[in-house]
């Protein structure tokens, strides 16, 4: 029988999955068992082997029964508490497997909710050389997050980054705006005769996570400040 039990559980939800991975102790193996209720209520039998979709007592279900330090639970349903208890067990030699059935690893994470839908509307529309207007009407009273660039691709919102104003989206975009819709402000101190990409998310918040829609874009373009005769083009950067 294993000395210890695994530790430091971390889970981390989509709307139908949630991925964990934990540090290993002394054990060969480590049976993760997800259940609806907790406590589980059922400890796994010696010299019985479980494999993934096998049942442990009356919710449980296996997730997996391996040496990996990392497991995905799939198949969930939305915006559900899920409990996990974690066994460490030995089961290589005669009259294995062996488990360690007290102080199991345990932890719980609810599955997302489904992402709302996308803004109802979204506008950008060049006022001067350096500025574009921008009009969003939120759907259900749910905040918008608005991204901003000068080439067309954006990165999709991770639901557990923390974003702010300033801050970048990982493959792409930069933040405008975060808030109501009614707020969304004008996009200012822009180049001229350059193209603006913008995108537009609503998001709904759910404990420690956010959750974004599929996005909405607009882009305009500034246009050139014109040159006031005489003008002389000497081509001395060239």
């Amino acid at each position: 029988t294993p000395l210890a039990q695994p530790t430091n559980l971390a889970l981390v939800p989509t709307s139908t999955t949630i991925a964990g991975t934990f540090t290993i102790s002394d054990a060969e193996n480590y049976l993760v068992v997800r259940h609806s209720s907790s406590p589980l209520g059922a400890t796994p039998v010696d010299l019985k082997r479980y494999a993934a979709g096998d049942t442990l007592g009356s919710t449980g279900i296996v997730v997996t029964a391996t040496s990996t330090a990392a497991f995905t639970a799939t198949g969930l349903s939305v915006d559900t508490n899920y409990f996990f208890t974690i066994f460490a067990f030995n089961s290589y030699g005669t009259n294995g497997p062996k488990y360690l059935t007290t102080l199991p690893l345990t932890g719980f994470k609810a599955t997302l909710p489904n992402p709302p839908a996308d803004p109802l509307s979204f506008s950008a529309a060049a006022s001067s050389y350096s500025q574009i207007n921008l009009a969003a009407t939120g759907t259900s009273g749910n905040p918008i997050m608005v991204a901003w660039r000068t080439v067309n691709t954006f990165g999709t919102p991770a639901p557990d980054a923390t974003y702010a104003v300033g801050a970048s989206i990982y493959g792409g975009g930069r933040i405008l705006y975060m808030g109501d819709a009614s707020g969304l402000p004008n996009h200012t101190g822009l180049n001229d005769a350059t193209t603006y990409y913008y995108k537009a998310w609503c998001y709904i918040t759910s404990g420690e996570y956010k959750v974004y829609s599929t996005g909405l874009s607009a882009n305009a373009t500034t246009p050139m400040i014109p040159v006031t005769p005489p003008y002389v083009q000497k081509f001395d950067g060239v």
